[in-house]
């Protein structure tokens, strides 16, 4: 067994167990893998980020085994992995300054990969599948009288949902990019000098890379971003302020490929992802998922 200060449980994640690892000057990010992704989705982690580093932005690499591997199966022990250690700051709720930098930041993780055509391993194909999360909250709503500890006012909450869907476009404008997959704001890496301004560093928990509309991709980013308070409040609201500021920081750089159909999808489409996240977690609330 490793010492104790030599392997240490990072926070933050949610989705994969998250280690530092001490060797004497060096660190690196042990991580045991969801079931969700397996060992599939490591050559698109690594081609990726290989691109990425290759064009001078900066971002976790995969480490590889002595044989050669991107991760190791351990059966019932799980599927684990080692990635360089990028050091940096993470956020659960920015202010302005901090939205600005992270639409820069994103700006230039889309802008590195334009050149890359990628076949992906691994996919997840209804990750953004609204009519399948609208289906599933509709059974929800015909089973919620029967189930016990359903909310009072779920009901009404899932109507409300589904009204609002209805004036959804069923489709996102614009081609389909290479895409980061999940940019709640936890899942960027910022840094400063001293008491200067917060700069986007890298991207991390890159096991949602896929091909999307950007109005997706940067609709679950706005909707996380614009938030004032973090994502268990419930208070929670969407500020402009914050949008502007994502906005002005993404333009920076993405004037220079944004399609006129891609801006105008990015206010649908964070309206979209904040649906089909309310309806998926409502679903999720009866179904005890």
């Amino acid at each position: 067994q490793p010492s104790p200060d030599l392997v240490q449980p990072l926070s933050g994640g949610l989705i994969n167990q998250t280690f530092l690892v001490h060797a004497g000057t060096k660190k690196a990010v042990l991580q045991r893998v969801n079931p969700l992704f397996g060992v599939a989705v490591h050559h698109d982690i690594a081609a990726l980020t290989q691109h990425l580093h290759a064009q001078g932005m900066e971002t976790p690499l995969l480490y590889q085994t002595s044989d050669g591997k991107l991760a190791v199966d351990l059966g019932p022990d799980g599927v684990w992995r080692l990635l360089t250690f990028v050091p940096g700051q993470t956020f659960h709720v920015v202010v302005p300054e901090v939205a600005r930098a992270a639409g820069e930041l994103v700006s230039r993780f889309h802008f590195h990969l334009l050149g890359l055509h990628h076949q992906f391993h691994f996919s997840r194909p209804l990750a953004h599948d609204l009519q399948r999360h609208l289906h599933n909250l509709r059974e929800a709503l015909a089973k919620a009288p029967s189930v016990t500890g359903v909310p009072p006012d779920f009901s009404a909450l899932a109507t409300e949902i589904l009204a609002r869907a209805e004036a959804l476009p069923t489709e996102v404008a614009g081609p389909r990019r290479l895409c980061h997959g999940d940019l709640k704001i936890s899942n960027l890496l910022f840094s400063r000098d001293g008491d200067g301004p917060w700069r986007g560093r890298c991207l991390v928990d890159l096991d949602t890379l896929c091909s999307l509309p950007l109005g997706l991709e940067l609709g679950d980013a706005l909707r996380s971003w614009c938030n004032a308070f973090d994502e268990n409040n419930p208070g929670g609201r969407f500020e402009l302020v914050r949008f502007e500021a994502a906005l002005e920081g993404y333009a920076g750089l993405g004037q220079q490929f944004v399609t006129e159909d891609e801006a105008g999808a990015l206010v649908p489409g964070t309206l979209r992802v904040a649906l089909q996240l309310a309806a998926r977690f409502a679903a999720d609330g009866v179904n005890q998922s």
